[in-house]
């Protein structure tokens, strides 16, 4: 599954992102590479290179996150699993002097 979404980022960015279920990335990574895209073919000056930019930074983003979601997914317990935090109440006749 993994190796179908880079091969679908590799071709259109956010999209292989978005075949993993990270909506959010994949819609955020598309919209990048089309403004990129816009830049390049419709401005002068430096207005293509900030969109060869913004193209090239999407594209390498969608490979990334498509590449290393299942390493930090939640069935691999990865980044979003839940955090055990040990606390202790110290209350001030407990503490020592």
């Amino acid at each position: 599954m993994r190796a179908i979404s880079i091969f679908l980022n590799v071709i259109l960015p956010g999209t292989g992102s978005i075949r993993l279920g990270e909506l959010a990335t994949g819609t955020t990574q598309l919209i990048l590479f089309f403004l990129g895209w816009i830049m390049i073919l419709t401005m002068k000056g430096i207005g293509p290179y900030a969109g060869a930019a913004m193209t090239f930074c999407a594209w390498s983003w969608g490979l990334v996150s498509a590449a290393r979601a299942d390493g930090f997914s939640k069935e691999a317990g990865g980044a979003d699993r839940p955090v055990e935090i040990e606390t202790h109440v110290i209350r001030s006749g407990d503490a020592e002097m």
